[in-house]
């Protein structure tokens, strides 16, 4: 897995991590995905937006969810819930969810190489989180624009001219009610909409990550890892199984290690073995593992040294606060089998 993504489950009430909001959005704890907020919009024009480096691929992935469905009374009702834009501000494409001729569908609108829209029929209901993503690939020969409800494929365009020349530099979340006649705003039709765990990756699409990811270090590098942090290397010495082992030194100022973008998983399993060639003097401690995101850990485990006295300790963060989650305290008669042995 590759490229960088932007990813948020609207902890940050003021929602300063987007580049900005436009019309007046706010965090709602009342309804969320998942976290202690979501977005909510509830008028015509209410977005947040983040700015990229004119991009190539962009894929952009929410939950969101309606109070209530539009009417079903011959009026066209339109909310765009995603939308990408180039660098000079033109739109490229973007997904609404539409009640049009009495029928509710999912619309992925694009402008290049002509504008016209792909329409997939779903009886979508109120008050039910449903998962949308739209990915756009810019490419003279090689265009791509999809859709994706709930990790499934629902609308393909490949093999198109979209204008490589122009890189896509905005992606916007939430955004327009429209309604028809012309001009009208249909907000109060629809009711409030909440949008929750919004991602945004500029290669790929979120849809197509892997859900497993294996690495014995048998490569001697760390091609298999979207990266590493300051300069770990690849150890033949003492190795769990295989040849190699991945080595690090916690006795540094600096983070070191790997790290793998899994995207925003609900659930995970992580499964390693760790051999500690030093331990921690009293009051500190050694962090071998942390999940979260680019910005902030959700979870740290670590082996620290309290009093003396040697301890495993698991935190979380909740509600922006990172606090000790468990801790197993290590029998002071079993201490010297923590050094060099493998857990």
């Amino acid at each position: 897995m590759t490229g960088d993504f932007f990813c948020s489950n609207l902890e940050i009430v003021d929602l300063s991590e987007f580049d900005d909001d436009v019309g007046g959005p706010v965090t709602d704890s009342s309804v969320v995905h998942s976290g202690s907020n979501s977005l909510k919009i509830n008028a015509h024009g209410q977005y947040v937006f983040l700015t990229l480096s004119d991009v190539a691929e962009v894929s952009c992935r929410i939950y969101i969810r309606f109070e209530d469905l539009p009417p079903d009374d011959g009026s066209s009702y339109y909310f765009r819930a995603i939308e990408f834009l180039d660098q000079s501000g033109n739109t490229v494409c973007k997904l609404n969810l539409e009640r049009v001729g009495g029928n509710l569908r999912i619309r992925l609108h694009r402008m290049e190489p002509a504008e016209t829209s792909v329409y997939y029929d779903y009886e979508w209901q109120a008050d039910v989180w449903y998962c949308l993503e739209m990915f756009c690939k810019k490419h003279d020969t090689e265009g791509i624009y999809r859709a994706y409800l709930d990790d499934a494929l629902i609308v393909e365009e490949t093999g198109l001219d979209t204008v490589a020349s122009e890189g896509i530099r905005t992606v916007r979340v939430g955004g327009n009610y429209y309604g028809s006649p012309s001009g009208s705003n249909p907000g109060s039709e629809w009711g409030d909409v909440w949008i929750d765990d919004i991602i945004i990756r500029d290669t790929t699409d979120i849809g197509t990550m892997e859900t497993e990811f294996n690495d014995g270090f048998e490569s001697e590098d760390f091609s298999a890892w979207d990266g590493t942090v300051s300069s770990p290397s690849i150890n033949d010495a003492k190795k769990h199984c295989g040849l190699y082992s991945k080595k690090w030194n916690p006795i540094i100022s600096t983070e070191e290690g790997t790290y793998i973008n899994l995207g925003l998983a609900k659930e995970a399993y992580f499964e390693f073995n760790i051999q500690f060639g030093t331990l921690p003097t009293d009051g500190n401690s050694i962090e071998f593992f942390q999940a979260g995101r680019p910005d902030v850990n959700f979870f740290i485990a670590h082996l620290y040294r309290d009093g003396g006295t040697l301890k495993w300790g698991f935190k979380h963060r909740h509600n922006g606060t990172l606090s000790a989650l468990a801790t197993y305290t290590i029998a002071q008669g079993n201490v010297e089998d923590i050094e060099n042995i493998w857990h």
